[in-house]
């Protein structure tokens, strides 16, 4: 049955098919775009036309992922085998000779067992492999160093003792659920860090990887700070993961502090 109504533009009547109902067409008179009816209209005056309603908006991958994006950054940091990420990722460059004279033990070991191994290949093929076999091992140690500041987590951390090089680190071990605050207290190189000679109380940055524990999903076991100052001689790469530091995380530290009546090296737990 052909559809009768009135453009709501200029008035005219105007006569259509029925299998154009619900779609938009033309007005012959003014050619502006009309809505025919589903059914008859007598009388245009009777009818209220709504106004159009927004189209509804759908939801895209890529909207979805900067929402993700935007979401706050996950407590999580970088492991000892590195199976997250740094909730405040360091982004320091170490220096192989600053690190060398800061933290020398292992660096030690496998230069000179490195060395040791290469003088024995020269008189024993056997030892040849053993020189490889350090020599890819000491890169890999020094692959992980490079990780361990460039992309473990940025702490706060106070010196409490310069006489005997204490420096405390705090956290929070939670793996996502839960809180469990943790402070820190270990020998640090503070005579060598860039930014000049060390002072009782002076607010330090450090960079960890942090330790599962094998027994717990709910938190890590302990974390292993050092001081980024000790690694490089650039203060402004220091600098600048000094101040992505909040100054809450920093009172945070200070009251965790004065919860701990012996503070002696180690970890203590403050859940």
């Amino acid at each position: 049955m052909p559809i009768s109504f009135q453009c709501p533009h200029c008035g005219r009547p105007t006569r259509v098919a029925d299998d154009l109902a619900g779609r938009r067409i033309r007005c012959p008179g003014c050619k502006e775009p009309v809505s025919v009816p589903s059914e008859e209209i007598i009388d245009v005056e009777d009818v209220q036309i709504a106004a159009p309603q927004p189209a509804r908006r759908t939801r895209r991958p890529f909207e979805e992922e900067a929402e993700r994006k935007a979401a706050p950054r996950s407590t999580k940091s970088i492991t000892l085998d590195n199976d997250t990420q740094a909730s405040n990722p360091g982004g320091v460059r170490v220096n192989i000779l600053k690190y060398w004279s800061s933290f020398p033990r292992w660096p030690t070991i496998w230069i000179v067992a490195t060395t040791l191994f290469s003088l024995g290949a020269i008189v024993s093929t056997a030892m040849l492999v053993f020189a490889i076999l350090s020599g890819i091992l000491m890169w890999l140690y020094w692959t992980r160093v490079r990780e361990h500041f460039m992309n473990g987590c940025a702490l706060p951390g106070i010196i409490i003792s310069v006489e005997h090089q204490l420096v405390a680190f705090c956290t929070d071990l939670t793996t996502g659920d839960g809180s469990y605050p943790a402070v820190r207290i270990l020998r640090q190189p503070i005579h060598k860090m860039c930014d000049g000679p060390p002072r009782k109380n002076q607010r330090v940055v450090g960079v960890a990887v942090y330790e599962p524990a094998p027994d717990q999903n709910d938190h890590w076991a302990t974390f292993h700070p050092k001081i980024a100052s000790c690694v490089t001689n650039d203060q402004r790469a220091v600098k600048a993961t000094f101040d992505s530091i909040d100054e809450s995380d920093w009172q945070e530290l200070i009251d965790y502090l004065h919860e701990i009546p012996r503070k002696t090296e180690g970890l203590h737990r403050l859940w």
